[in-house]
């Protein structure tokens, strides 16, 4: 593996004015400065700290460490050292890590808790366990070598097989793990441990070894693409059915169903069930008691519908799901999206309902009175989804904006957490495919005068 550890890249940042640190109180950056100078030697030339801040031990008060490269006549030595902030804006030295083997090259950085040493496709992930900070994850991504990393968490070794790869069919990325073998894993993993000359051993694998077991895994990968993938999940949060086939580098054509099952009655799941067995039938004459026969004959379907030899991307997509609630009731986003690139055309068909999950009963628009307040209210809200200041301003048809009137949406009203949605379908008011779905959200008290009889009822109001 190649060995970056001589190639010097100087990391000489001034450090920022709050970045500062202290053996035993809280002190400032010229104090930091000053301390620094005192302790350099005539042997030992230290260059100017690099801070970064950041959380690193969840006290809600920001960190920083610091890295800085010394140098004699001869090698260069590096050392980290990590401050903890203070209730006053202050820092306290937590630690200094003296590493004997970091590489010029390598940088430092603080990403959420996460302490980073990184560079040119190597990267050390540390985290502060109680008394100290220790390895997590060791990541090779270099574009020359076998990609893997390491966790040692879960004692794994995951092969990164992506399209780098000469002898993988497409360009996606995919992920194999083995564990890791005994003999390499360390004993201890501070930061000190592993910029030791002899750490080495732990995170650098022979190629010859990584080379074998990723042609192994490239070999099944593509005698998977090449059969077809698919993915059935039935459990109480979902239920899903994917296929997906691909030839060559690009082409791909995918099948997907998917009900999102969190949070339904047995009433519902079974009424929403039947729904997309109806979705998946091809006409009316067709009748299935289970989603699972009426998939597979979706999927003979589909297999007829697309052109392998001149078809590059075939994309059906049936979903039901999930999308807001609000005490006993479900909002769904339902609907089918078709995507065929031989023929350059997208079709999505889509509604918002919500359901009282015990009773099945949909929020229908004879439960909200069509009146001038509750417009009012709609082309309010519609101005706050374009973040506009009026109508003349929206992204809708010219005709609206000279005035006409701007109809209530086709779909019906649906309800997410405590506020009343309309939503108009793509094109119902707009000329473009970027204007997307306009939909305005109103706050159900303001909602409240404008409710039919039947509404309150639905709604659990009473007067």
């Amino acid at each position: 593996m190649l060995n970056l550890k001589y190639i010097f890249c100087f990391l000489f940042l001034l450090l920022t004015s709050n970045c500062s640190g202290g053996s035993n109180k809280s002190v400032s950056g010229k104090e930091f400065e000053d301390s620094e100078k005192q302790s350099q030697t005539d042997s030992i030339r230290w260059g100017n700290p690099d801070g970064r801040l950041g959380y690193l031990n969840n006290d809600n008060y920001k960190d920083s460490v610091v890295l800085e490269i010394g140098y004699t006549d001869e090698t260069s030595v590096s050392r980290i050292s990590v401050y903890f902030g203070t209730k006053d804006g202050g820092y306290n030295l937590f630690k200094k890590y003296y590493c004997e083997d970091y590489w010029d090259e390598l940088g430092i950085y603080i990403s959420g808790d996460t302490l980073r040493c990184s560079g040119y496709g190597t990267t050390y992930n540390f985290k502060y366990k109680g008394d100290d900070f220790y390895l997590q994850e060791y990541e090779f991504i270099d574009m020359c070598c076998p990609k893997y990393k390491l966790d040692f968490n879960t004692k794994k070794l995951t092969f990164v097989l992506d399209g780098t790869l000469d002898s993988l069919m497409h360009d996606s990325t995919y992920y194999r793990s083995i564990d890791i073998p005994q003999d390499k894993i360390p004993t201890s993993y501070t930061i000190t441990d592993c910029f030791k000359k002899d750490f080495s051993k732990y995170i650098l694998y022979d190629e010859n070894f990584l080379n074998s077991k990723i042609k192994e895994y490239v070999e099944e990968i593509n005698e998977e693409n090449r059969e077809g993938k698919s993915t059935v999940i039935d459990n109480d949060t979902l239920l899903l059915f994917h296929e997906e086939i691909k030839r060559g580098e690009y082409d791909s054509y995918t099948l997907n169903v998917s009900i999102d099952r969190k949070g339904l009655t047995n009433k519902l799941r079974q009424f929403l069930e039947a729904e997309m067995c109806r979705m998946l039938a091809e006409d009316d004459k067709h009748i299935y008691d289970n989603i699972a026969d009426a998939y597979k004959a979706r999927k003979t379907e589909w297999r007829k519908e697309f052109d392998f030899e001149n078809d590059p991307y075939y994309q059906d997509d049936y979903f039901i799901s999930r999308i807001g609630s609000h005490n006993n009731l479900i909002t769904f986003r339902i609907g089918t999206f078709h995507y065929d690139q031989l023929a350059g055309r997208g079709t999505e068909k889509e509604r918002y309902i919500t359901y009282d999950k015990n009773t099945l009963e949909e929020f229908t628009w004879d439960m909200v009175k069509k009146e001038e307040g509750l417009h009012k209210l709609m082309v309010e809200g519609l101005m706050k989804y374009y973040n506009a200041n009026s109508i003349e301003d929206m992204w809708l048809n010219e005709e609206y904006k000279q005035g006409k009137y701007i109809p209530f949406p086709k779909n019906p009203p649906f309800i997410i957490n405590d506020s009343l949605h309309l939503l108009f379908h793509r094109w119902e008011i707009t000329e473009a495919w970027g204007a997307g779905w306009p939909s305005a959200k109103i706050p159900l008290n303001k909602v409240l005068p404008y409710l039919t009889d039947e509404g309150k009822r639905f709604l659990n109001i009473k007067e």
